[in-house]
């Protein structure tokens, strides 16, 4: 059999990952549609300042277990998947390290605030926010990780949408009562995040038991495979957020609550190859090596188009959508997402193909392709964001995210000796299974709606 046919017969031994996609990207989709409501309510009621303190706390949060993580949770998932160890056993280590590295945190920070004054410049509860939202962030990326690999996708589901829920109704209630301000604000995120937490466990409670414990063969493998991987994360992490630090640095808080409302707006490009990966991995891990390229492969090129025409639609309504949802005040918004807009082709690319990489044993493709795109990052806006503030930010970006997917690609063809073309180049055959999916989606749908009553002729 060719290339090509290898390819679909992998497709078609797959159908349910179209479906798991479907259900991810609507949830994504909802996910990002309140979350837009919260930043328009943010925005316009904190203003550009006060929504880029918002933007730097939170993001802090979601970095600072970054250097910790060390990625033993998506390592459990890929050990347990090869049958090496249980799920239970991959699941509890996983805990137990979330536990110690929390402890260690905390008791950092504790030191820290003890001796007094600010740390760089973030108060008391500013710094208590950071360490327990950003490890509740590890419990919450560990309980999604555990789902998807059970094939739980509506759960995956669920608890994404249970973030934007919750945090939507704190900022409304607040509003409600006229107390929403930065602070307040920063806290109904934080119990958002602990909301979404506990979905996950009550889920995971039904099929694991939700014990901390150290078996150290299976932590040992966790770890070394983890490692090889999760720097790559780390490094790829700092490519989507650091950028924000240093816009805050140069050009102040206004600025980086422009790039905020620019970026977010942007990542709604993202939905698909998000919903794709977190569907992709758990199925992809169980594959040999040869199959899982061609599902990789086939995947991509079904969905390139599709980010590709969504990408097209943002740019056409992004300058309106912006200035009648934010206002003027954030006109500035405009040209740093027309600059974005396109990162969801980049971001399509390299996620997708690091996944099939690190479902092969190559975890450490991430890392190398961090190593070429962070300092890119760096240099671009330490040189563009003094002089072009947020829309320098954005130029660097791109150019981080474009040499990220570039080096992928290297690689990806380097391990699988794939072509070009069968990657990136759609088939008459996944046109029509796109249509055929397509129509069968809508086919369903409206079977599922009431029928009108027939009428007695007598």
């Amino acid at each position: 059999m060719n290339q090509r046919g290898e390819e679909e017969d992998v497709s078609h031994r797959h159908p349910g990952l179209a479906l798991s996609t479907l259900l991810l990207s609507s949830s994504r989709a909802i996910e990002y549609g309140l979350a837009g409501f919260t930043g328009l309510i943010l925005a316009r009621t904190l203003g550009p300042e006060g929504r880029g303190l918002y933007s730097l706390i939170t993001e802090a949060g979601a970095l600072v277990y970054a250097p910790v993580g060390l990625g033993v949770a998506t390592a459990g998932v890929y050990l347990s998947n090869q049958r090496k160890f249980s799920q239970q056993s991959a699941f509890s280590n996983t805990l137990a390290w979330v536990l110690g590295c929390l402890a260690l945190y905390a008791l950092g920070a504790g030191i820290l605030l003890a001796r007094g004054g600010d740390v760089l410049g973030v108060g008391p509860g500013g710094v208590a926010v950071i360490v327990v939202g950003g490890f509740l962030g590890l419990f919450r990326f560990a309980f999604r990780d555990f789902l998807a690999a059970q094939g739980r996708m509506t759960a995956v589901a669920a608890v994404d949408v249970v973030f934007p829920v919750a945090r939507l109704a704190g900022v409304g209630l607040l509003l409600a009562v006229a107390l929403l301000d930065t602070d307040t604000a920063i806290y109904a995120w934080l119990v958002a995040v602990a909301l979404q937490v506990f979905s996950g466990g009550a889920l995971l409670r039904s099929r694991l038991r939700l014990i901390p414990s150290v078996n150290l063969g299976a932590l040992r493998q966790q770890l070394w495979y983890g490692m090889r991987g999760h720097f790559g994360w780390l490094l790829q992490s700092l490519n989507h957020r650091f950028d924000v630090f240093i816009l805050g640095y140069f050009s102040g808080t206004s600025a980086v609550g422009y790039y905020a409302v620019a970026f977010n707006l942007a990542e709604m490009t993202w939905w698909m190859p998000l919903a794709l990966g977190t569907a992709l991995f758990p199925r992809a891990s169980s594959l040999d090596a040869k199959a899982n390229a061609a599902l990789t492969a086939s995947v991509i090129r079904r969905a390139l188009p599709l980010t590709f025409c969504s990408i097209l639609a943002m740019m056409l309504l992004g300058q309106p959508i912006i200035i009648l949802l934010y206002g003027s005040a954030f006109e500035q918004s405009v040209a740093p997402f027309l600059i974005l807009a396109p990162s969801g082709i980049f971001f399509t690319v390299y996620r997708l193909l690091s996944i099939s990489l690190a479902a092969q044993g190559r975890p450490q493709a991430s890392l190398y392709g961090g190593l070429v795109s962070v300092p890119i990052m760096l240099g671009a806006n330490i040189i563009l964001t003094p002089s072009l503030g947020a829309v320098g930010a954005a130029i660097a970006s791109n150019m981080a995210y474009g040499a990220y997917a570039a080096y992928l690609v290297w690689y990806f063809r380097r391990a699988t000796a794939m072509s070009i073309r069968s990657v990136f180049l759609p088939t008459r055959t996944d046109l029509a299974e796109s249509v055929h999916f397509a129509l069968g989606l809508m086919s369903r749908l409206t079977s599922r709606l009431p029928r009108p009553a027939t009428v007695s002729k007598r």
